[in-house]
């Protein structure tokens, strides 16, 4: 408590200097850490605010990633989204200006929580954009298209008629990431994964099914993806599981991790992974969706063959 006080007070006076700064700054973003872990959200952004400006002041970039990470987190779990979005582009302008990987890398990862818990995020979209093709880079893109394919099911269930919009989105960043994982090939199962569910979902079986085999055949020793991909295909197309999450069941059960677990103390908890659902459209919705299916079925053929079908 009392370097806490300590640190609260100098921060405040802009006449330090010299190494003293450097040493409040320190203190202030390692207490800033210390009240984000242990719940203290007011003083965990209190600290990383004036952490921050003293970075700033010393110019301390790789000292300000630390700082401006556990700033997010703290605000991001306060539900102050405003200011972590705010903090967030403090974050992407540092870390791409300096192409620095880890601050690349906290900055997608502060994107993707934004995206998943309060609502889609343009600066999400934004930055598949400026990703480099690096392992990381690639890591997050997946993340990002595999949110994507989450909010498509929810709007077909809640907005079929925003679905064409965000069909075309999903569609185009699938492709784009398909190249880009040339140079990480280990993410091409869960990236044809994810093809094959967002196709199920818009009615494609047959382009489902073409997707989830070339899943199993680019899987090789990805042992995670594939047990996840003999989920997925007996939840879609075989109906021998029942359509129920276990995940959710088994998750407040699983065991403490500890160092030299072996595989006996793991059990089958391996092999529940989240259910990757299908919409449920009521008779309205359905006859929505149907409509939109039958119009883009018409500009196929018609950008495939010049005719246009006659209803």
């Amino acid at each position: 408590m009392e370097y806490e006080a300590m640190v609260i007070e100098r921060s405040s006076r802009l006449g330090i200097v010299g190494g003293e700064l450097v040493t409040v700054a320190k203190l202030a973003v390692s207490l800033a850490y210390m009240k984000l872990c242990s719940g203290n959200l007011p003083l965990a952004v209190q600290l990383g605010y004036r952490g921050h400006q003293m970075c700033v002041q010393m110019k301390k970039f790789k000292l300000d990633y630390s700082a401006l990470s556990n700033l997010f987190n703290a605000l991001f779990l306060s539900i102050r989204f405003e200011e972590s979005v705010q903090v967030l582009s403090w974050l992407e302008d540092l870390s791409f200006r300096d192409n620095n990987i880890i601050g690349k890398a906290l900055f997608i990862s502060g994107c993707l929580d934004l995206l998943l818990y309060a609502g889609p995020f343009e600066q999400a979209r934004r930055l598949v954009r400026r990703l480099s093709g690096s392992l990381a880079d690639n890591y997050g893109f997946c993340k990002f298209v595999e949110c994507e394919a989450l909010l498509l099911k929810r709007t077909i269930d809640e907005k079929p008629d925003k679905v064409r919009e965000m069909r075309s989105k999903i569609f185009k960043h699938l492709e784009q990431i398909l190249t880009q994982c040339s140079t990480s090939p280990v993410y091409y199962p869960r990236i044809y994964h994810l093809k094959a569910y967002v196709n199920l979902m818009l009615g494609n079986d047959a382009r489902s099914e073409r997707s989830l085999e070339k899943a199993f055949q680019s899987c090789n020793e990805n042992k995670l993806e594939k047990s996840w991909l003999e989920s997925s295909k007996e939840w879609w197309f075989t109906g021998m599981v029942p359509m129920e999450d276990w995940w959710l069941k088994t998750a407040p059960h699983f065991p403490e991790w500890t160092v030299g677990m072996a595989a006996a103390d793991v059990g089958s908890f391996e092999k529940n992974k989240y259910l990757l659902k299908m919409p449920v459209l009521d008779a309205d919705k359905q006859l929505v969706w149907q409509k939109q299916s039958e119009e883009e079925a018409a500009w196929e053929l018609f950008r495939a063959t010049g005719d246009y079908p006659a209803y």
